[in-house]
């Protein structure tokens, strides 16, 4: 039987783009396969293993990760659009040449 299936990088690619970034979705991929974690108490697992080059990487099926963004889109409210970004007005002195890890800015609100 042909299914769709997706690398875990397009995978964590899909995941990133339907739920936003609050994760770094390949590390939390591969936690998941090893039995180390959940998302808001869901798993997704890979299907296979594809070797088209020397070392199997998992695969995904489409339709699982399809039915994993609408579960954990019910359990979570939706993130942030990724283009709105949150900007913090501070006042900082652009010309002291301190290291910046010793350059304090000033929150003004």
């Amino acid at each position: 039987m042909k299914v769709k299936t997706l690398s875990a990088s397009e995978a964590a690619y899909f995941l990133r783009a339907k739920l936003g970034d609050v994760r770094a979705w390949d590390d939390l991929l591969a936690d998941m396969r090893r039995g180390r974690t959940s998302y808001h108490g869901e798993v997704l697992l890979p299907v296979g293993r594809y070797s088209a080059t020397r070392h199997p990487r998992p695969v995904y099926l489409f339709s699982e990760v399809c039915e994993f963004v609408e579960k954990v889109s019910r359990l979570c409210p939706p993130p942030a659009k990724p283009h709105m970004l949150s900007m913090l007005e501070v006042d900082i002195d652009l010309t002291d040449k301190r290291h910046w890890s010793v350059r304090p800015p000033i929150a003004t609100s």
